[in-house]
């Protein structure tokens, strides 16, 4: 089975990035991953492929719960490795078939710290799901971010300023100061701690990805 690449699929964020300790620090799209394993960056590659070796099973299928990590390739070597059909999408040129990278190493050695920004979403984590000024539980939908301290009075897009409440308070209020209205806010929030890149990375795209994030 050939599975083809839409325009969409080369924008996508779909290859796993590693650092040069082979550890997940972020994703990129294939479209970048191989803009970089054709660059340099000093005396090398800027970045490499990883082949991803899988045994192959009677029935010609693929036995992914028993592979291992391959070589690393730069450009003009990966566009020489097989194309594993079934779980690789392919790149259709007018002189060649390549296989998309589904993994690239670099030569960063780091651990990037990813900090939290303060989102809906994240706000909604934090508070469980409870409207920061009924105590209700509500849906997400049904909540909008509330500043309380207004902005129009100087307050901040900090997380210590912000809470999720209920859509219907959050309009009614405006921006009337807090003891205008009897509202007093159930959360305080504070800036949780940066975790590392990899431990941001929780869904495997790829079963390549596999090897690397556990």
């Amino acid at each position: 089975m050939i599975i083809y690449l839409s325009m969409t699929d080369l924008n996508k964020n779909s290859v796993l990035v590693l650092n040069s300790l082979y550890q997940a620090i972020g994703t990129t799209s294939i479209k970048s991953a191989l803009v970089s394993m054709n660059s340099q960056s000093g005396d090398s590659c800027a970045a490499k492929a990883i082949d991803i070796i899988y045994p192959v099973l009677e029935d010609g299928r693929y036995d992914l719960e028993n592979g291992e990590v391959g070589p690393a390739y730069v450009f003009d070597e990966w566009v020489l490795v097989d194309i594993r059909k079934g779980i690789d999408k392919e790149i259709h040129t007018s002189r060649m078939t390549i296989r998309c990278p589904t993994v690239i190493t670099t030569n960063y050695s780091k651990m990037p710290m990813r900090k939290f920004k303060p989102t809906k979403s994240l706000l909604y984590e934090l508070q469980k799901g409870i409207c920061g000024y009924s105590g209700k539980k509500m849906s997400m939908k049904q909540m909008n971010i509330e500043h309380k301290r207004p902005k129009s009075k100087g307050g901040k897009d900090t997380i210590d300023n912000l809470m999720v409440v209920d859509a219907k308070i959050n309009s009614e209020r405006g921006n009337k100061p807090l003891e205008e209205v009897g509202l007093k806010p159930l959360f305080n929030h504070k800036q949780p701690l940066p975790i590392p890149a990899s431990h941001a990375i929780k869904t495997l795209v790829h079963p390549d990805w596999s090897f690397f994030i556990k």
